[in-house]
This record gives structure tokens, sequence and C-alpha cells, in this order.
């Protein structure tokens, strides 16, 4: 029972309880494409290309090879990982020269998996989230140990025009638990001052793309813009 296998069916065969040893039941992350990428799970060839408005489970997480030359990125909100094809060329100069493809992920609830997956494979990876100080704090604490230097967080090039137009109510609720936030990497230490500078922050899911409308889907209120 405290061996390595202590799955549920396995607790289940010896005690007729699933639930006696504590494991988690849904391990792993979801996954999304623009194109067809070609992996390996348990060493056989996977095609990852979900239709729109879906995404692909990845369970077997240790099993899980993307190609070398994928750039992977990790999408924080859900909205936008679900809606990734809403935005627009957004990516389109991320890649190197040695890079042909994208593949994002995202957390399935709370859990090491990614980071300890990212630690696995030597694919470099992009960090798209909130343009706030905790989002700032969840890369440089959550995902940067585990990358090292393949990591670095996405700044898109109109991040300066949004922020100055961002949500001063999310600066204000940060700013004491965040207030002494640095980086060493010059891009973002760059973006906490301009952070800094404007009071204010940006929502990533002001980059969806509805329309020929770029907005934040979480509202820019009275109190914001004061």
């Amino acid at each position: 029972m405290i061996s390595d296998d202590n799955s549920r069916a396995m607790q289940a065969s010896i005690s007729g309880n699933s639930k006696t040893i504590g494991k988690r039941s849904s391990p792993g992350f979801l996954v999304n494409t623009f194109h067809c990428v070609e992996c390996m799970l348990n060493d056989e060839t996977f095609i990852i290309n979900p239709p729109e408005g879906s995404a692909v489970y990845i369970a077997d997480w240790k099993s899980f090879i993307p190609p070398i030359t994928s750039l992977v990125i990790g999408v924080e909100n859900m909205e936008n990982f679900l809606k990734i094809r809403n935005h627009g060329s957004l990516f389109d100069n991320c890649l190197t020269d040695a890079e042909t493809d994208i593949i994002f992920i995202a957390r399935y609830a709370f859990s090491s998996d990614i980071s300890r997956w990212l630690e696995q494979i030597p694919n470099r990876y992009l960090h798209f989230g909130d343009f706030d100080l905790a989002g700032i704090d969840i890369f440089l604490n959550q995902f940067k140990p585990h990358v090292e230097e393949r990591g670095s967080f996405f700044i898109p090039s109109d991040i300066s025009s949004r922020i100055s137009r961002g949500s001063r109510k999310r600066y204000n609720e940060q700013f004491l638990k965040y207030s002494h936030l640095t980086a060493a990497d010059d891009g973002l230490s760059s973006l906490i001052a301009l952070i800094h500078r404007y009071r204010r922050t940006y929502d990533q899911e002001g980059y969806i793309k509805t329309g020929n409308l770029l907005r934040n889907n979480r509202g820019i209120s009275e109190d914001d813009s004061m």
C-alpha cells in the first residue's frame, strides 16, 4: 500500500477502499496548439490537434515528449488557453530560427506536474500570465526555478499602452504584498517599473480578440480608471 504503485484501483483491490492513501486521481495538465504537432507519448507517436474550443488532457505527463523544435508557452488563465486562436498574431515573433511550432500548456487545478515536466524536457519555456505583480511573482517562484535560463516571461510590444489604461484597483490590492518584488532579468525589471510608474495592472484576457475590439474581459470599472 505504501509502494509507488498506490493507485486507487490497487488500494481498492487490497482493502476495498480506494481512498486509504491520499492520491490525486487527475494528474497532468492540458495542452493546446495552433496546428498539428507530432509528439511522443509512451514511446508512440501522438498527434496533437484539438479543435477550436477544446484541448488535450495529458495524464501520463512523465512519458509526454514534445518535439525539440517546439516552444512551450504556459498560459496562466483558462479563458486565454481555450481561446488561444483568438489572439491573432500575438505570438508571431516568439519563435527562434530553431523553433517551428508552439505547444500551449495550462495547469489542471493547482499541481506541480507542469513544473516537474518542464524540468525533464530541454525546450524553451515562455510564461504568458497577467501583467501584474502577482503574475510576475508566480513566474519567478513557481516556474523560473524549474526552467532556469530556458524560461522567460512573455512581454508584448504594446504592454506600456495597455498598462497605462489598466486597473488601478488591482495594483492597490497587490501593492503591500509585492511592493518589494524585483527581477534580475532586464525585461521583467522594466515591466515591474512600468507597473509602478502607472500604478496600474493589465489582465491577460485583454489580449483575446473579439471581432475588431481588443478589450479586458474582466472589464475596467469606474474605480479602476480613477
